[in-house]
């Protein structure tokens, strides 16, 4: 029955009496020998369940023993060798997966961090491009913004300096050509008070 189970994927199983002979073996040829190595004694004399790893023609293995006591009277061990390599199979793709989910997961982040990057950079753009025509000459607000952020205040309050600096600027050249008309009449009452 443990030799038939798939999931557990196992290599041997046996029962060995209390001298290390073999009672039982999923392989024939085992059965009546004697094991003597250091594993199957540790297995003989551990007093309850024991579990090792090792490595058999370069494959990992979990060597399980059990002692198998009737009554309080030891009758030997139950040794099973499972493979270790399905788990070492899904322990990879799990890691892949993870590493698949991580790639993934930081890709969407990046994009979604490029995207309000550029959400909060093009309104600051618009505004050094309308500051640079204010420098160049042209003092009109190109664009009222909708925003409700601090961009959009910083927005509509460059837009107000601008009509004021505008209206300013109105008022200046309307002095001027009001103090340009006072002058040119002040020299023709000059000249006409000097014929006289």
């Amino acid at each position: 029955d443990i030799m038939g189970n798939r999931q557990l994927s196992p290599l041997y199983a046996m029962v060995l009496d209390l001298d290390g002979r073999v009672l039982a073996h999923n392989n024939f040829h085992e059965y009546g020998k004697v094991y003597d190595d250091p594993l199957s004694r540790s297995a003989l004399a551990a007093e309850g369940l024991l579990e090792r790893r090792l490595v058999i023609d370069k494959r990992p293995i979990c060597d399980f023993a059990m002692p198998l006591a009737i009554a309080g009277k030891r009758w030997g061990c139950l040794r099973v060798g499972v493979s270790m390599e399905p788990l070492r199979r899904e322990l990879r793709a799990l890691a892949a997966q993870v590493f698949g989910f991580s790639a993934l997961f930081s890709l969407g982040a990046l994009v979604v961090f490029y995207l309000v990057g550029e959400g909060l950079a093009r309104p600051l753009i618009v505004l050094s491009r309308q500051m640079e025509t204010v420098q160049s000459g042209t003092s009109t607000c190109l664009s009222e913004t909708s925003r409700r952020d601090e961009i959009g205040l910083l927005q509509r309050s460059f837009c107000r300096m601008l009509e004021r600096l505008r209206q300013s600027e109105q008022e200046r050249e309307a002095s001027v050509s009001r103090m340009l008309e006072n002058e040119r009449l002040a020299t023709v009452g000059k000249i006409v008070s000097g014929v006289a």
